[in-house]
C-alpha cells in the first residue's frame, strides 16, 4: 500500500473570527483559479474557509461568506470548529494504542472487556465496532438524541438497540459503536476518555488548541455554531454546551485548522501509532455496498475516485455541520471540507470538491 503522505491539503471549515486580522493574499496561480470559483457558491448559500497546500506550499488560504449571521461575522481561517464524526479517527487511534500496548485484542468479544453488555451483543468484537460491522444501528438519528445524557444512560440505551444483523455479517455506519469504544477504552485503561485525549493524544499530535464541546479553551464567539438542519434545530444555531455521551467517541472534538494540520503531520510521522498499525487501520475490514462499494478501515474509508485511490472520512450533518477529509496518497493530495450551513452546503460541497479534484488529480483547467 502506498504510504500515507498528506502533502497537499484543502480545508473548507466553519469558523468564527478569532481576531479581526486580514486574509492572506492569494498569489499562487492555481490558488487564484480556485479562489475565483468560490464566490458563485457563496451567492447560493455556501460559507466556509479554504486552505490549499500542495507539497508543502500554501496554494490558497482564505475564508468565504459569514461564520455568524447575527451579528454578521466573516469567515477566517483561525477559529475553532467542531469536526463531527471525524472524531472517530481519534477514537480509533486511542483504541489502536491500547492494541499496540497489548492491552486488547481486536478479535476478542467485547464482553471480555465490558462484561455488563447485553447477551445479544456479547460476541461483537472490537474490530467489528471499529469497522462498523457489529450490527449496531445508529445512535444519533433523531431530534430526541440532541440532549445531554450521562454515560450510564447512554450505555443502557445502546444495549437496548436491536442488532440489525449478525456481527461481522454486514455493514451499518454506527455512532453507537464508537461511543461503546470510548466506554471500552475507559474500562481497559482506567482513564477517562476525554482526559486521555486532552492530556495525551492531542499533545502527541502537537495539537495545542483542541478540546471538546463546552471546553474553556476558546471564548464562546470563537467556536462555530451549526446552522440549517431544520429537523433538529428549527433552522437555528445548535450548540452542545458540554460533552455528552450521545456523541462522545463519535463527534465531540472541537479543533482549529492549524491543529488539523498537526494531526495530519503526526499521522505522516507515525507518532500516534507505528507504521504497521497504521497500515492495519487503513486496510479494508468492511464494505459498504450501498455507496459505491466504500471500503471501511478503522476510522478511515477507501474508494476509487477519478481513477485514483482515495482515503477519507466524513463527519457532521446531523447537527447543522458538514465535514469531509479526502487524501490521495499517490498524488500527495488532501482535501478537507467543513461547513456550518449544512442545508445549503451539503449539495454544493460535492460540486466544489469535484472541481478541486479535477484540478489536482486530472489536471483539468
Amino acid at each position: 500500500m502506498h504510504s500515507l503522505r498528506f502533502a497537499a491539503t484543502i480545508v473548507c471549515t466553519f469558523l468564527f473570527a478569532q481576531l479581526p486580522g486580514q486574509q492572506e493574499p492569494v498569489t499562487d496561480s492555481l490558488g487564484i483559479q480556485l479562489d475565483r470559483m468560490v464566490p458563485r457558491f457563496v451567492e447560493r448559500g455556501f460559507s466556509g474557509a479554504i486552505l490549499v497546500e500542495k507539497e508543502g506550499k500554501v496554494i490558497l488560504k482564505k475564508g468565504y461568506g459569514n461564520a455568524q449571521e447575527r451579528p454578521e461575522i466573516p469567515f477566517r481561517t483561525n477559529t475553532a470548529f467542531g469536526i463531527g464524526t471525524l472524531s472517530m479517527q481519534f477514537t480509533a487511534t486511542v483504541i489502536m494504542q491500547l492494541y499496540e500496548k497489548g492491552m486488547i485484542e481486536l478479535d476478542v468479544p467485547i464482553s471480555h472487556y465490558l462484561p455488563e453488555v447485553s447477551d445479544d451483543k456479547k460476541n461483537i468484537t472490537i474490530g467489528q465496532l471499529l469497522s462498523h460491522s457489529s450490527g449496531l444501528p445508529d445512535f444519533f438519528n433523531n431530534k430526541s438524541d440532541h440532549k445531554n445524557i450521562p454515560r450510564n444512560l447512554a450505555f443502557r440505551e445502546i444495549m437496548d438497540l436491536p442488532l440489525q444483523f449478525k456481527p461481522g455479517k454486514g455493514f451499518l455506519f454506527s455512532n453507537a459503536g464508537y461511543t461503546l469504544l470510548a466506554m471500552l477504552f475507559e474500562q481497559v485503561s482506567g482513564i477517562p476518555y476525554l482526559d486521555y485525549l486532552q492530556r495525551e493524544l492531542f499533545p502527541q499530535a502537537g495539537m495545542v488548541e483542541t478540546g471538546f464541546n463546552g471546553s474553556q479553551i476558546w471564548s464562546e464567539t470563537r467556536v462555530a455554531e451549526g446552522r440549517g438542519f431544520v429537523e433538529v434545530a428549527d433552522n437555528n444555531p445548535l450548540r452542545w454546551p458540554e460533552p455528552t455521551w450521545n456523541i462522545i467517541g463519535t463527534g465531540e472534538i472541537v479543533t482549529t485548522l492549524d491543529d488539523l494540520i498537526a494531526w495530519k503531520e503526526a499521522w505522516e510521522d507515525n507518532r500516534l501509532v507505528n507504521a504497521k498499525t497504521k497500515e492495519l487501520m487503513m486496510q479494508k475490514h468492511a464494505l459498504d455496498r450501498t455507496q459505491r462499494f466504500i471500503e471501511y478501515g478503522y476510522g478511515w474509508r477507501r474508494k476509487q475516485e477519478l481513477g485514483s485511490e482515495m482515503i477519507y472520512n466524513s463527519g457532521g450533518g446531523e447537527y447543522g455541520q458538514l465535514a469531509t477529509i479526502r487524501f490521495y496518497p499517490e498524488q500527495k493530495v488532501s482535501i478537507v471540507l467543513l461547513s456550518n450551513s449544512y442545508q445549503d452546503v451539503n449539495p454544493l460541497a460535492a460540486v466544489l470538491i469535484t472541481q478541486f479534484e479535477k484540478q489536482f488529480i486530472l489536471g483539468e483547467q
